[in-house]
Parts: C-alpha cells; structure tokens; sequence
C-alpha cells in the first residue's frame, strides 16, 4: 500500500494496523488481504480536502490487493493578512471595487457602510487562493459623503479576520 500527499497544504497520514507513517513512510508490504484504515490530520494552517485513488470521500479503509496508491488531499487555510486590499468607488453605475490577495480558500464579506449604518453588503461563497475583485453596486439612495467599507475573511479553517478602508461617495 502507498500513500501520496497532495495539494498546496501540509498534513500526515497514519495506518491502523500501523506501518504507513507518512511522511517520511509512506508505502508499506500489508499482508493481502489486510483491512488498512488510513487517517489524514492536517498541519497547523492546512485543512484535509478528501481522498482519491484507493480510496474516495472523507474516509479511507482498504482491503489490500496488488499495488494500492491511496492519495490525501490537503489545502492550505487563508493567510488572513489582507495583502493587496484595495477599494475604490467608480462610476457609471456607481460601484465600489474591492481588490484582494486571497492566499488559500475563503468566504469573504464585504459591507458599506454610513457611521454604524449598512447601505449594502455583499457575502461571496467559497472563492479559491489568487487576486480577486469584487464589486459592490451602490444603491442610489446612498447619500454623498465619507463612508466605510469593512472586509471579512472567514478562511477554510475557520479562522476570521476583518479589515475597514475610508471611502467617499460623490
């Protein structure tokens, strides 16, 4: 049986019957036949996406045959430094445009707002690792004048973290 690691994240998996300690032993001669459950824990800023090859899913218990390859996926978490965040407010339709550095998988919330009031927000579903731009229309009812924008980011491992911008509406 073998064990690959894949995925930008870090993480180990372990078998029961022991033998597979991965890394650094990831492969092992189990007697044919053998039942092999295989556990994945993810390292500190990493998360377990799943299982492919032998087995599928979020677990992963083998009957050995032959050459098994069993893959364990793992992701990193955001790094929620807010790297690269930007808003800007453009026009024709009025819109602030939200730019930031996503370093893993993320939800990510953004709300405008007037002193402690919400004029709008916008809740995205799961975005991938990369440099993402968000738009949020402004509803015409939005008075001129200084305003907030606040960003949220809840990363894949739970964590959250929230950042504010100054900006003006004309």
């Amino acid at each position: 049986l073998r064990v690959e690691l894949r995925g930008r994240g870090r993480g180990t998996v372990r078998s029961t019957p022991p033998g597979i300690s991965c890394p650094p032993d990831c492969s092992f001669a189990f007697p044919e036949g053998t039942d092999v459950a295989l556990s994945a824990t993810a390292a500190a800023g990493s998360l377990f996406t799943g299982w492919t090859g032998a087995c599928t899913g979020a677990s992963c218990t083998i009957a050995v045959s032959g050459e098994a390859v069993a893959r364990a996926a793992f992701d990193r978490c955001a790094g929620l430094d807010f790297r690269g965040f930007v808003a800007k407010v453009l026009r024709g339709p009025r819109r602030v445009r939200i730019a930031l550095v996503l370093t893993g998988p993320a939800r990510v919330r953004v709300v405008l707002l007037r002193g402690r009031a919400t004029v709008r927000q916008l809740r995205t579903g799961r975005l991938a690792a990369g440099t993402r731009a968000l738009q949020l229309p402004i509803p015409r009812r939005a008075k001129a004048g200084r305003h907030t924008i606040r960003v949220t980011i809840t990363d894949a491992c739970g964590g959250t973290k929230a950042r504010t911008r100054p900006i003006t509406i004309r």
